[in-house]
């Protein structure tokens, strides 16, 4: 394959590893609508929008959302966020490769743009994006929606066949082959969310993206 137009990332759990401060928040704010939320119920959301993710345990606990309760989900998460989280190993190398390529790149997140920047900054990572950062609050439906990807093409010039994803969810992965584009699949831990299933290419290390790319 030749090299793509455009390499789309995604950010959490493929450029930073925020699992555990996600998931810390998530269940201590799931414990105030009186919900247990395990790891493993947690992790069925992986990917989409905080927004969808406590809609829907709403729904399935039959509880109601307090007035600025997802307010109050995206202050916590960035407070904890401005803290610091770890960079997923090889990702510098990987967009540092890219970028010195000259392949455009851009983050398709499902978190807020405000909270995505906060970890890339952290990190070392936000220079190499050049501000473009394109959010699941930013489109109608988020992912397993193919509307973010295609969101982030069209904001950057490209058509979806010219595109490249790197994505580590299901839900994200779903997205980007609905949308048209050639996904790589992140599975470090090996492929335990079926991202082959779905029609990613999976590989184990960060490290190996420039190379799956023809760089």
């Amino acid at each position: 394959m030749g090299k793509p137009g455009l390499v789309i990332f995604d950010c959490d759990g493929v450029l930073v590893d925020s699992e555990a401060v996600a998931y810390d928040v998530s269940r201590g704010m799931a414990a105030e609508l009186g919900i247990t939320l395990t790891f493993g119920e947690h992790e069925r959301y992986f990917g989409t929008r905080d927004s969808d993710m406590f809609n829907d345990l709403a729904g399935k606990y039959e509880v109601l959302l307090p007035d600025g309760f997802l307010d109050r989900v995206e202050e916590r998460k960035l407070a904890r966020y401005r803290d610091g989280v770890p960079v997923m190993a090889g990702a510098t190398h990987a967009v540092r490769r890219i970028a010195d390529a000259g392949l455009p790149l851009c983050i398709a997140s499902s978190a807020t743009v405000e909270r995505t920047r906060v970890k890339l900054e952290r990190v070392g990572l936000l220079g190499y994006f050049g501000g473009h950062v394109f959010s699941g609050y930013d489109v109608t439906r988020g992912k397993p929606a193919p509307d973010l990807f295609l969101y982030a093409a069209l904001g950057m010039g490209f058509v979806p066949e010219d595109c490249v994803v790197v994505e580590d969810s299901a839900a994200g992965v779903q997205g980007a082959m609905e949308a048209g584009m050639r996904v790589l699949g992140y599975a470090p831990k090996g492929d335990r969310h079926g991202l082959s299933d779905l029609g990613a290419e999976v590989f184990v290390s960060m490290a190996d993206v420039p190379g799956l790319l023809g760089l």
